[in-house]
């Protein structure tokens, strides 16, 4: 009788670890995908990760890059870790999903605790880069970025930044260590509040992509004086890096694309395959990254987990040094 209950059991358990895993276990690639493909968003509609989704399907279907039909969900919550919980706890060997990632996912242990983190993902590969200006009002009297960081060291300046732990409050504190400036970070609730505060000159300085600023730029409302790109971007020839300036530091946003955990290695491998071939079409360069100053740039799934792995560590030194995580 006990010799059958532990039967039992065993098969249940072997049965339930077949269901849960069984699009991960029996994949015919040369028919795939068969099925809806699923694009789960961890933000709100309208976002930058949400619109990635939905451009990159749009681009994978009339490129003819992928042959499928493309549905979108958005499970924002608590930072991205609600999507994430979805997507790492419920769509466990899920063939069908598809998550657009962002390497500011690195941050999201540190932010919202250590619930889930893109580590538990399965990464595919980076798509594109988007870097960040070194912003300044028009009547600032910090004409260059010198004279922006020899004021930090003789006073205390003041950042607008689009939530603690963000972005631009990690770049200011990376910036705060290599430069030896004294900085304050001023917390908006997003990042037209942030460009807002600078608008009104308000605060000292503020980091924002291209996208973000180019308009205020080309009014001459706001002024550029470096940008943390390795080289400049060619939308905007005349702002020099800050590795140009001597200050040794760049740093990028990249965007991607994962997939959930214990996918077939097939399907992992496919989409590396059709990534690339997407990132180097005339059309992702025109329709995607061109019209938000992006830089193209296509990494496999093992430099791209190298490069987060960089990033995370970096960030971790920076929200360190701002006092949010011990």
């Amino acid at each position: 009788m006990k010799k059958s209950f532990l039967l039992l059991i065993f098969v249940s358990v072997l049965l339930i670890g077949c269901s849960s895993n069984a699009n991960s276990e029996n994949v015919d690639i040369s028919n795939y995908p068969e099925e809806t493909l699923v694009w789960l968003t961890p933000f709100s509609t309208g976002g930058a990760t949400d619109v990635f989704s939905r451009e990159i399907g749009r681009l994978f279907k009339e490129t003819g890059v992928v042959d499928g039909t493309f549905t979108y969900e958005n499970h924002p919550g608590a930072g991205g870790q609600i999507g994430l919980g979805i997507a790492i706890e419920q769509r466990i060997g899920d063939n069908n999903t598809l998550i657009p990632f962002s390497s500011t996912f690195s941050m999201l242990p540190y932010l919202q605790g250590e619930e889930y983190s893109y580590k538990d993902l399965t990464i595919v590969a980076q798509y594109a880069s988007d870097y960040n200006l070194v912003l300044v009002h028009k009547d600032s009297p910090y004409k260059t970025l010198d004279d922006l960081i020899e004021a930090g060291k003789q006073e205390e300046l003041t950042i607008s930044v689009s939530g603690i732990g963000g972005t631009a409050h990690v770049l200011s504190q990376m910036l705060t260590e290599e430069t030896g400036t004294n900085v304050r970070a001023v917390p908006f609730e997003s990042s037209g509040e942030q460009l807002s505060a600078l608008l009104g000159n308000n605060v000292d300085f503020s980091f924002n992509n291209p996208s973000e600023a180019f308009e205020l730029i080309e009014s001459g409302d706001i002024v550029p004086l470096a940008i943390t790109s390795p080289e400049r971007i060619p939308e905007l020839p005349d702002v020099p890096t800050l590795v140009e300036q001597g200050v040794d530091l760049t740093h990028e946003v990249s965007r991607g694309l994962a997939l959930p955990p214990g996918v077939s290695d097939d399907v992992r491998d496919y989409w590396i395959e059709k990534s690339k071939e997407l990132v180097e079409t005339p059309e992702f360069q025109e329709e995607y990254i061109e019209p938000r100053m992006m830089t193209k740039v296509f990494a496999d799934a093992d430099e791209y987990k190298e490069k987060l792995e960089k990033e995370f560590k970096e960030t971790e030194k920076a929200l360190k040094q701002a006092g949010i995580i011990e």
